[in-house]
């Protein structure tokens, strides 16, 4: 009878200490042979005894993957001497074989790897398919590249990968992101009857979620920022982010992507949602229009950069920045400039929505016409056949926008 056991080969001295698992089939009649695994440790992470990782960031990745080969191995060796193939073929054949059914799992149909790649394919819009490449990406860290059947993502595998983002200081929340996306890939599955409905492991397996801290700012903050004398290579980020407010928090991709004002307002189709959405251009909004006019666009941010990711960078790093400035010697004795903490050092685009509608809210403006104003809606019965009061929309705005100019 064979016996399968793990061992850190650690025979030859390697300059970056990292050495190969391997997987030992002792065969009868003293015959040995032994199965690569890919994975690469130090032995500082290795247990002997357990045969297994530890203390390793990746350990729960690394110890998935070397026990889901140990599983195949076990199998292969009990068919071959199910058939009495392990007693009659020589070593070589039988490693042969081995990895010969190691190959066969890794290129099954059934592949959830394959499929994810697929889903991520059909996928139109740049933005999702970089939100499920990056969780696709995180899995096969986790799985250390190893091929993962449908089978295989069961409530165990969902709670280490979860245990896994964890130890690597992923958020709840952040966490929850990945998991739906892997759910959504294997409702995706289920429907084309890829995966079996019976293997869903998402019935008992719970996504957590978690309130998250405020991002909007006061009335009284905003017109701080809206009003602060900041450095001239700042102003323009600072503009930019009172121009999302005054335009009712639009997100920057369809900011940056806007062609023309149309009768006094801005027409577009939100990338997020798909939606049709026009907002109207108040004054404080064209004032700075005006002063980043563009080419071909309507703001000049795609004249001068290729992608807007990269501007958007460079536009919340600089919003965190904002703040006085004071004239410090540098470790030569050189006067030089340097900025103390901003204003508001958590700051980022995206507090220019949420401000938005917490003013909004705080006037007791209605929740649907807030609603309706930053663009949320677009499934229900009524939304489909019924088309928001555009006035109502125009009318929350100037509210707000005058609730931070203290008219009312």
């Amino acid at each position: 009878m064979a016996t399968v056991s793990l061992y850190l080969d650690t025979r030859y001295k390697r300059s970056d200490d990292l050495y190969l698992v391997k997987i030992k089939v002792s065969l009868p009649g003293h015959r040995n042979i032994q199965i690569n695994t890919t994975i690469r440790i130090s032995p500082n992470y290795w247990d002997k005894k357990k045969g297994r990782v530890v203390n390793h960031p990746n350990r729960l990745g690394y110890n998935n993957t070397i026990n889901f080969k140990v599983t195949q191995v076990d199998k292969a060796v009990l068919d071959l001497e199910q058939t009495g193939d392990l007693y009659r073929l020589s070593p070589a054949e039988i490693k042969r074989r081995i990895e010969n059914r190691l190959g066969r799992v890794t290129s099954t149909n059934n592949s959830f790897l394959d499929f994810f790649k697929r889903f991520i394919d059909s996928k139109e819009k740049p933005g999702t398919k970089g939100l499920y490449e990056a969780t696709l990406f995180r899995i096969m860290r986790f799985s250390n590249g190893l091929p993962l059947r449908f089978e295989d993502i069961t409530f165990v595998w969902l709670s280490n990968f979860q245990r896994y983002m964890s130890d690597n200081g992923l958020s709840i929340n952040s966490q929850s992101i990945e998991l739906r996306n892997i759910r959504a890939v294997f409702n995706q599955a289920i429907n084309e009857d890829v995966a079996e409905l019976n293997a869903y492991p998402f019935r008992k397996f719970k996504i957590k979620t978690e309130a998250t801290r405020k991002r909007s700012l006061t009335i009284e903050q905003l017109r701080r920022l809206r009003d602060f004398e900041c450095e001239e290579s700042q102003r323009q980020y600072r503009d930019m982010f009172m121009l999302i407010f005054y335009l009712a928090g639009i997100n920057t991709v369809d900011l940056f992507n806007l062609k023309k004002i149309t009768n006094g307002y801005i027409e577009y189709r939100r990338a997020k949602t798909g939606r049709l959405y026009e907002i109207k251009v108040e004054p404080e909004a064209m004032e700075i229009i005006e002063r980043y006019k563009g080419k071909t666009y309507l703001l000049d941010i795609l004249d001068r950069y290729k992608d807007y990711r990269n501007y958007l960078h460079r536009l919340n790093k600089n919003l965190k920045e904002i703040g006085t400035v004071e004239i410090v010697p540098d470790k030569v004795g050189k006067m030089r400039k340097k900025a103390k903490t901003g204003l508001f050092p958590e700051l980022s685009t995206y507090w220019a929505r949420h401000t938005f509608a917490t003013i909004a809210a705080g006037l007791d403006i209605p929740k649907e016409t807030i609603a309706a104003t930053l663009g949320h809606g677009g499934n229900d019965v009524t939304d489909i056949y019924i088309k928001f009061d555009q006035k109502k929309i125009d009318k929350c705005i100037r509210q707000v926008i005058d609730a931070v100019n203290g008219v009312g």
